[in-house]
């Protein structure tokens, strides 16, 4: 029996220590003494005389994942916190009034009565009766209190009282306020309301009636709420500027057929605008800023709409939206904390050609089972989050039409289990970390026909995900990858175009049941397609992977992988590049023109084995055709590979090569009914 040299036994005992030893650099980055890297073509080093083994590619960087900036809670405030806010707004005024006190002085009409051009100073309560019917024109009423609420305006049911023409409501002494209660009628126009009110039980002007009121071109300033509905209906505030309220600008409590048009709400001590329990409210060509809390709030209200408003410069959100539904958003610009926060079990929500831009966090935010929301030509940018966020089992979200550009960190970031989301005719570009996030069991995720582009890390990332389809789109100069698939299963890619990426097109890593059809990866820095880490059930068809900086296509230690009628084609690396894989079938494939090998089978560490090549045009490749091989240092060899009905031609070196420079011979290697004509050296 023929004595194994020292040397050979040696050499694999080294390697296995070697891998034992977490403080030494893995194997697989360890070039053989002889080995020189060509840096226009990565992962591939210089060939010697033989055939050549290639420097092991770059891996992709591990998961790169910022910690939750969906956490950004809501912030402390005065009145509540982030997530002990109540399903409804904390009540502002109590249903019952302040009690009257009777006064020598109280001014009681019964029946009509008009005063024009007068200063009133009045030590006592005003009450108009049922049946009274009051008029002020450019009057001054001054409400001579020596406490807050001594005195009060009190229209009780069927009363009417009209503020008219320059009138003017207001405290005589600033220190003591009055209070306004109106059961009846109000018609305040082109006039003045101010030091009204003085605690959340007493907050000033309160509407509970269902007999009309109208405020128009009315100043209500210096109030502790400027307007409260409680049980109102039919209810119409125009044309009014609405400012430097203690509390709420206009606060809807289970209130109806309220509507707020072409009105100035600002610098409010809470939110400029708040609904709780309230219906059929609508908001029209409003401008609501520099609020101290949200500018908008629906809080277990439905039918409300918000249509050509301004919600900018709040100090909380925008427009907050808690256990809402039917919302609707329309031609808004929206700033602030976060742009639209829809937040607990909100639903039917409707934001349609409205600019979501220079948010502190994010865009817009679908958070806690919200559901059924659309998000339709919009623009969201320069968020200093994300543009939007779907997450906490948040589901049926539609994004369509939009552009989302510029935030700090993703453009659209689905995640806590959030699912059925679908981005459609989108513009993802230019985010400072990832376009387009589904992450942390995420699922049912559709991205079709967007634009995905020059986003600073990956153009899609998936992470922990699955059933995401991504159709007829462009991923393109991305910083990193442009499809990243990471712990993450039944992924599809259709019709994309994935090119222009600064490393990889599209990364599979612990991957599987990843489909890509009939796409184009072209122009990537680094590889086409790459496959890595125990990713299996990947299926490429009809695709184009070609000019790629560095390989085609690259299977390591991955397995059930399948390449039909695809053309890779130009790469600067290998073709087809398989390691420590197995169950690999390439059919009816072309492999032409690249700068390596054609199709590269390598063992590593361990073995490739159960490579399938059938009907495929191998041509034109700088090196081999098909090289079969081991590293010097592998206790296992490539075997069980078939080459059928293949023309493997014009290849700079050999057509078929086969060897071993490990431990154990390259074996079962079947070539059968091939044409194998024209190679450099041999056929």
């Amino acid at each position: 029996m023929e004595a194994v040299p020292f040397k050979r036994l040696l050499l694999p005992a080294i390697a296995i220590l070697l891998c034992l030893s977490a403080s030494l650099t893995p194997l697989a980055y360890i070039l053989p003494a002889n080995a020189e890297v060509s840096p226009d073509a990565p992962g591939r080093a210089e060939e010697r005389d033989g055939p050549v083994i290639a420097e092991r590619p770059h891996e992709p960087e591990e998961e790169h994942l910022l910690p939750d900036v969906g956490e950004h809670e809501r912030p402390d405030h005065e009145h509540w916190g982030a997530e002990e806010r109540p399903d409804l707004l904390e009540p502002c005024g109590s249903p019952e009034p302040k009690p009257l006190t009777p006064s020598p002085g109280d001014w009681v009409v019964t029946g009509t009565e008009v005063h024009e051009d007068e200063t009133i100073v009045l030590t006592g309560n005003l009450i108009v009766e049922p049946g009274g019917n009051l008029t002020l024109i450019n009057c001054t009423l001054l409400m001579d209190c020596s406490s807050d609420g001594e005195y009060q305006i009190r229209v009780k049911r069927h009363g009417i009282m009209n503020v008219l023409e320059g009138s003017n409501i207001t405290a005589y002494d600033p220190d003591y306020e009055f209070l306004f209660y109106v059961y009846g009628q109000l018609n305040m126009r082109d006039s003045f309301l101010s030091e009204c009110g003085y605690d959340r039980d007493y907050p000033g002007l309160w509407l509970q009636t269902d007999e009309g009121v109208v405020l128009d071109n009315t100043t209500i300033t210096s109030c502790f709420c400027g307007v409260a509905c409680h049980r109102a209906f039919n209810v119409n505030i125009t044309g009014c500027t609405v400012s430097q309220n203690g509390a709420f600008g206009v606060y809807c409590e289970s209130s109806s057929n309220i509507n707020i048009a072409n009105c100035t709400v600002s610098e409010n001590g809470e939110d400029g605008i708040a609904c709780g329990g309230s219906s059929d409210i609508s908001i029209t060509n409003c401008t609501v800023r520099w609020n101290d809390d949200d500018g908008i709030t629906c809080s277990g209200s439905h039918h409300v709409s918000i249509v050509n408003c301004t919600s900018s410069h709040n100090d909380g959100d925008g427009v907050y939206c808690y256990n809402s539904h039917d919302i609707s958003i329309v031609n808004c610009t929206v700033d602030g904390r976060y742009g639209v926060y829809c937040y607990h079990y909100s639903y039917n929500i409707s934001i349609v050609n409205c600019t979501m831009s220079g948010n502190v966090y994010h865009g817009v935010f679908c958070r806690d089972y919200s559901h059924d929301i659309s998000i339709t030509g919009c623009t969201v940018s320069q968020n200093g989050a994300s543009g939007i966020v779907c997450r906490d089992y948040s589901y049926n979200i539609d994004i369509i039409n939009c552009t989302v550009s510029q935030s700090s960190y993703y453009g659209v970031y689905c995640f806590a289990s959030s699912h059925h989301i679908s981005i459609v005719n989108c513009t993802v570009s230019n985010n400072g970390e990832h376009g387009v996030v589904c992450y942390d069991h995420s699922h049912d995720i559709s991205i079709v026909s967007c634009t995905v582009s020059q986003n600073s890390y990956h153009g899609v990332f998936c992470s922990q995900a699955s059933n995401i389809s991504i159709t007829s789109c462009t991923v393109s100069q991305s910083s990193y990858y442009g499809v990243y698939c990471y712990y993450s299963h039944d992924i599809s890619m259709v019709n994309c175009t994935m090119s222009g990426n600064d490393w990889h097109g599209i990364v599979c890593y612990e991957s599987y049941g990843i489909n890509i059809v009939n796409c184009t990866v072209s122009q990537n820095s680094r590889s086409g397609v790459y496959c890595y880490s125990h990713s299996h059930d990947i299926s490429i068809a009809n695709c184009t992977m070609n000019n790629n900086s560095g390989n085609g296509v690259y299977c390591e230690s991955s397995h059930h992988i399948s390449i039909v009628n695809c053309t890779v084609s130009n790469n600067g690396g290998v073709g087809v590049y398989v390691i420590d894989s197995y169950d690999i079938s390439i059919v009816g494939c072309t492999v032409s023109g690249n700068s390596g090998n054609g199709v590269n089978v390598v063992s590593y560490i361990f073995s490739s084995y159960r490579i399938s090549i059938v009907n495929c045009t191998v041509s034109g490749n700088s090196g081999s055709g098909v090289n079969c091989t081991s590293h010097f240092w592998s206790i296992f060899s490539p075997h069980h590979i078939s080459i059928t009905s293949c023309t493997v031609s014009n290849n700079g070196r050999y057509g078929v090569w086969c060897d071993s420079q490990g431990y154990m011979p390259t074996h079962h290697i079947w070539v059968v009914g091939c044409v194998l004509s024209d190679n450099g050296k041999d056929g």
